[in-house]
């Protein structure tokens, strides 16, 4: 029912009596169409039913919204009912994929409307009730499923038939990473934090790593999406080490374009004034000092601009309200298998357990088990998510022994981060020699990466099986990059993890070397392409970015493999307007080869020129451009050498020589 919470909170006496009432119709239509309701699955005053035939469904569907539209309600409660209907198998429990993929479609349909999976229609476009019809509404992104689902919807002419859009992911303003796994529990906190939102313009969530800040954030900004129409915007600092870089990481994920003469954080606050804006921050811990006076600076843009931020300590900015993220609600003393599974930790385990083992399910034989496992774990997590990655080959009685010996060699109070260090230490423990290799190697990445990145950090040959087995266990994550594409990544608090270890083991230089002749591959394969697939290779880079940093700081005391990165950069930070990061690099890569008369000077002093212009520095700008052009003179490549006459009429045109730039201009066209 939408709008349920409102009408109880106004009028409870008169929803009451209109619940009793839809109640009734709901149930007679369900089992008239020999479906069954499965009570204790329903949330709230919503109504799960189940039917062995999809066709079944569908006319119950039909039938109760026909009974419900010509019932007469109280004035007071304008009830309306929205329907999802989806197909697929699921265990005794009815937990799993396909229940939430029914939930995430009844969550964007509106009153009165019933939408149809894509696997349903097809199963039911030649048995629809008299007189109904399906309207395609189009490929959508629904919250925790990695895919896009088909989405249907049934009319019928005593229905109402025009809605509007959709509330999926797909048609909002945002850019809140995908989930591959479910959203379990934390409705509490989303309810909670939501309200703070609304009444602070700033809100930090608190808590240790692991104990789900990042991804508790992701889903109160998808719960936020109708409140902040001009967009949620998803920024992850944890890949930065430059606290300079933080309003450049936020202009990026705001999608600004920067003006010439204005600073990054003036441009952000023009972009975002009058709008209503939700910006989440992510992992701020280590640049906390730089996170305050960012957002100092973005509260300029109005009351309607608000601020999620996730760190292990407060930001302390006046007005900031601060709030601990708890661990998962545990069993306590419930004996009763009905009982343990309201319990948000063992929800988790069982989901991730049922993940990692098809047909995994709370009985009432390893009830006992998984709660001595989440008590054990103290309710964090991702510790949880790790330990029910061992149920692949593991019973939940061998999980709870192994880690109860684990823990038991632990003295005096473990806290949350000596529960989760040992717990991580214990999921190390059990990888094979070449998965424990592999991990440690992984965490040179410092962001999401593809599996031509592992295979060229790499040494022992392919590595895919090794990351399967690593993704099994939770270690690694998947990231749906595009419709054709997966990229990976570590967690924060894994990738430190494993750093620690790979420094301990003697290997970092060598994977940080194979690192770096990667991503340089990858940025002179971008700039060969850049004129043909201009669109794809700058896409491409800022994947990338955060790696193309790592790999930038690693060659510092390697001077020309620096210049021959950052010129290769050149051309992207200047067209994806990362001016300042790329002048910083630029500089330092010619201060660092003054004697270089190469190609890889010549890219950079023209990138340098460039970027100079745009940021206002003319002065400065036209001799780097007229160097840039006397070195491409000396070869022959004639679309280098009008692209450095472009750049030196550009310099003359930003000094107001407009004879002069013309002239260089001209001279552009004819060399190629």
């Amino acid at each position: 029912m939408e709008g349920s919470t409102r009408a109880w909170e106004a009028h409870p006496k008169e929803t009451h009596v209109a619940l009793q009432c839809h109640d009734e119709i709901v149930t007679k239509a369900i089992e008239a169409n020999r479906g069954t309701i499965i009570l204790e699955r329903g949330e709230g005053d919503s109504i799960f039913a189940v039917f062995e035939r999809a066709s079944d469904a569908v006319a119950a569907a039909c039938d109760l919204q026909l009974a419900l539209s010509k019932q007469k309600w109280p004035p007071e409660v304008s009830l309306r009912v929205r329907v999802a209907i989806h197909t697929g198998e699921t265990g005794a429990d009815y937990r799993g994929p396909h229940i939430n993929r029914a939930a995430r479609i009844r969550a964007i349909g509106h009153g009165e409307q019933i939408l149809v999976s894509g696997v349903t229609a097809g199963i039911v476009r030649g048995t629809l009730p008299d007189g109904a019809s399906l309207i395609d509404l189009g490929q959508h992104r629904l919250r925790d499923v990695s895919d896009m689902e088909h989405v249907f919807q049934l009319a019928h002419p005593d229905l109402r038939e025009n809605f509007p859009p959709l509330k999926s992911l797909s048609n909002f303003r945002q850019n809140l990473p995908v989930q591959l796994t479910s959203f379990i529990g934390r409705r509490r906190e989303r309810k909670e934090v939501g309200a703070l939102i609304g009444d602070h313009r700033v809100v930090t969530l608190i808590g240790s790593g692991g104990s789900g800040k990042t991804r508790l954030a992701i889903q109160i900004g998808a719960d936020g999406l109708e409140q902040f129409p001009d967009g949620v915007r998803f920024v992850d600092l944890a890949p930065l080490n430059d606290a300079s870089l933080v309003v450049d990481a936020i202009a990026s994920a705001v999608g600004i374009k920067l003006e010439q003469g204005i600073s990054v954080i003036d441009a952000l606050v023009r972009a975002l004034t009058g709008t209503k804006t939700l910006i989440i921050i992510d992992n701020c811990e280590h640049v906390t000092k730089a996170c305050a006076h960012a957002v100092s600076g973005l509260l300029r843009a109005g009351e309607s601009v608000r601020v999620l931020a996730t760190s292990r300590e407060p930001l302390g900015l006046a007005g900031e309200m601060t709030w601990r993220v708890p661990s998962l609600s545990l069993p306590d003393d419930a004996t009763r298998i009905e009982e343990i599974g309201e319990s948000e930790a063992v929800q988790l385990f069982v989901d991730r357990a049922s993940a990692a083992r098809p047909g995994f399910n709370l009985t009432s034989a390893i009830a006992q088990a998984i709660t001595d496992i989440c008590r054990t774990l103290e309710g964090l997590p991702l510790a949880i998510e790790l330990a029910a990655a061992r149920a692949k080959v593991l019973a939940p009685q061998q999980i709870r022994d192994r880690l109860s010996d684990r823990f038991r060699l632990l003295t005096g109070g473990r806290g949350r981060h000596q529960t989760l260090r040992s717990t991580i230490d214990w999921s190390y423990d059990l990888l094979s020699e070449k998965e424990r290799a592999l991990f440690r190697r992984l965490c040179v990445f410092a962001g999401g990466f593809d599996l031509p990145a592992v295979q060229a950090i790499w040494p022992h040959g392919d590595p895919l099986d090794h990351i399967e087995q690593l993704v099994d266990k939770s270690l690694v994550t998947v990231e749906q990059f595009t419709d054709e594409k997966l990229r990976y990544r570590l967690l924060e608090t894994l990738r430190q993890y494993g750093a620690e270890r790979l420094a301990e083991a003697g290997e970092e230089d060598d994977a940080r070397e194979r690192h770096f002749a990667h991503y340089l591959g990858v940025a002179e394969s971008a700039y060969a392409q850049r004129i043909e697939h201009e669109a794809e290779m700058l896409a491409s880079l800022e994947a990338d970015h955060d790696d193309f940093r790592a790999a930038l700081e690693w060659s510092r005391s390697q001077p020309r493999d620096l210049l021959r990165l950052a010129s290769s950069l050149g051309w992207f930070w200047h067209l994806r307007s990362h001016y300042r990061e790329g002048r910083t690099w630029l500089e330092q890569a010619l201060a660092l080869n003054p004697t270089e008369r190469s190609r890889k000077r010549a890219r950079a002093l023209w990138a340098l020129s460039m970027i100079l212009n745009w940021q206002g520095d003319v002065a400065v700008a036209r001799p780097l451009a007229e160097e840039s052009l006397a070195l491409w003179r000396t070869t022959d490549d004639p679309l280098e050498l009008a692209l450095a006459l472009e750049s030196v009429g550009w310099s003359h045109f930003a000094a107001s020589n407009y004879s002069e730039a013309l002239r260089s201009m001209e001279d552009c066209v004819e060399a190629y």
